[in-house]
């Protein structure tokens, strides 16, 4: 939907990564023996998971001797199709599996096609018209025989995926081979990380961060785009408004404007209204560092008081706190735009910080000191539910106190 250029993953336009480099250290520690367990990393949109993934099985795993990578995208990538060794789960697939109400057999469908892929690419023999289980145990065969290889089984897009499907990969490869001495399973994902059945998936992880690209990189990645990746640049230098998101400074350089950055982020919503719905219910809550239920109906109710939509504002209002939850809170969550974290729910921190500069835009800016407003009315009212002097009264005073002070 985008009108600028989002390039297919190339090794000669991937900037390094400190993460890249901590990945490449353990797989050492993996040939040497050394225990180890898996690896999980959870970003937002247009961080650079998929092409951390692509980097590592295309370029820096790819040919090593020892070493066999496997990539499961469960995100179709941008203009690629799946080579040896690689599957990816289609936009279509996705849009299905999303759809049926009754998953079993279309995640069936798709674990055969998967598994099948790998036992030929491998060069796996799984008999006449094998079932599930025997090409899932045909190709657990296959990393368990072979202890001098290590095997680095890729996983990306996870969290944000159907988990009718997770709950089959787990069971039909995942779990198996999660323990073998000469498995590492890398697993990225955006929004709440899935509850994995085997401990040794769920608790027993290595989280890794993928930090923003600092200035320099930042600088490298759009001369890299430049001069290699086919589009056209206008600006050198926007890391001031892209904070090193390698997404957002990537369309920044094209003279993307923030609104299109927020869109782009929003692109993983298909439906045109739902988007748009969602985009509201965010820019409501956005000058919120994080929320709970009891601030949507204020916010909300200010949000749509300002756009003079009063029926909309009164409809929010007379929700009860299930039916808002059910309209307002989980549509959110289930696009993985927020996340329960230490006693609120927070939205992505760059998704934040760009509806915030499109909120202080001089078109925008009453709008947000309505929101603002609304929030300093939350706190000022939740203190007077507490004894004067108490720590609860203290600490909402304190919070309606930086909101008056941010409207100054």
């Amino acid at each position: 939907m985008s009108a600028f250029a989002i390039p297919a993953y190339q090794p000669d336009l991937f900037c390094d990564r400190p993460t890249l480099n901590t990945i490449k250290e353990i797989i050492k520690q993996v040939q040497s023996g050394s225990p180890h367990c898996p690896i999980v990393i959870q970003a937002g949109r247009g961080s650079g998971k998929t092409w951390l993934c692509l980097h590592l099985q295309r370029s820096e795993l790819q040919g090593k001797e020892k070493i066999t990578p496997l990539l499961i995208g469960l995100q179709q990538p941008v203009n690629l199709q799946a080579e040896k060794n690689e599957w990816f789960l289609s936009n279509e697939a996705a849009q299905e599996l999303s759809q049926t109400p009754e998953k079993a057999a279309t995640v069936e469908i798709l674990l055969n096609d998967l598994l099948g892929k790998f036992a030929q690419d491998l060069g796996v023999w799984v008999g006449e018209q094998p079932t599930l289980g025997e090409r899932s145990a045909w190709v657990i065969n296959a990393l368990q025989r072979t202890p001098d290889t290590t095997w680095v089984i890729l996983v990306d897009s996870a969290f944000e995926s159907d988990w009718a499907l997770l709950d089959g990969l787990e069971k039909r490869l995942l779990a198996p081979v999660v323990t073998l001495p000469n498995v590492l399973i890398l697993i990225t994902g955006r929004g709440k990380p899935y509850p994995w059945q085997s401990p040794y998936l769920r608790t027993q992880i290595q989280m890794l961060s993928l930090d923003p690209l600092k200035e320099d990189e930042a600088k490298e990645q759009i001369e890299k785009f430049l001069n290699k990746g086919g589009i056209r640049i206008v600006k050198r230098s926007v890391f001031k408004q892209s904070q090193g998101h390698p997404l957002a400074n990537i369309l920044l350089a094209q003279d993307a404007k923030i609104n299109d950055v927020i869109e782009e982020l929003l692109a993983i919503i298909p439906e045109e209204q739902e988007r748009q719905q969602i985009r509201e219910f965010l820019e409501a809550l956005c000058p919120l560092d994080s929320f709970v239920e009891g601030h949507l109906k204020p916010m909300l109710k200010a949000y749509y008081e300002y756009r003079q939509r009063p029926e909309d504002a009164q409809r929010y209002e007379r929700l009860g706190r299930s039916e808002l939850r059910q309209q307002v809170l989980d549509r959110m969550i289930a696009h993985s735009l927020v996340h329960w974290q230490d006693g609120g729910y927070q939205m992505d921190p760059y998704l934040l910080a760009y509806l915030r500069l499109y909120l202080s835009s001089e078109e925008n800016h009453p709008m947000l000191e309505a929101l603002r407003q609304a929030a300093q009315s939350v706190y000022v009212n939740w203190a007077k539910q507490f004894p004067k002097g108490s720590n609860d009264e203290r600490y909402y005073l304190e919070q309606a106190q930086k909101f008056a002070q941010a409207n100054q």
